[in-house]
């Protein structure tokens, strides 16, 4: 997260895209609570923990061998050209519990969730 002095102070984040949950444009006739903003609101909210574990492994893979070739290289036998793309990351949610610690674990049971998300 930076603060981007060419954007009025507000803040630019880059999200990685497994870790949104909702995605909210507002382009006109918003609430105050958007502030002063003269074009579209923009709001992302990420995923948050739930009382299961969950998680996942992932790779957005982009490659020239996956590509099919366009009509007019194949008729003047020109090669596809390279396009190489390749993102990978995780994610894990779930309780946070302290079996160590019996008193507080029964005080925030079903209460206390954390998320992680990672992208490479």
């Amino acid at each position: 997260m930076a603060g981007d002095t060419s954007n009025q102070g507000e803040l630019q984040i880059n999200q990685a895209t497994d870790a949104l949950s909702e995605l909210h444009i507002n382009t006109s006739n918003y609430q105050a609570e958007y502030g002063q903003s003269g074009g579209a609101t923009i709001n992302l909210m990420t995923k948050a923990g739930t009382k299961d574990f969950h998680g996942d492994l992932y790779v957005y893979l982009r490659n020239e061998d996956l590509n099919a070739n366009d009509y007019f290289n194949n008729l003047n036998k020109v090669a596809r050209p390279k396009y190489r793309y390749a993102i990978g990351g995780g994610s894990i949610g779930g309780p946070l519990e302290f079996p160590f610690w019996k008193t507080f674990n029964k005080a925030f049971k079903n209460r206390v969730f954390f998320f992680l998300n990672d992208q490479y």
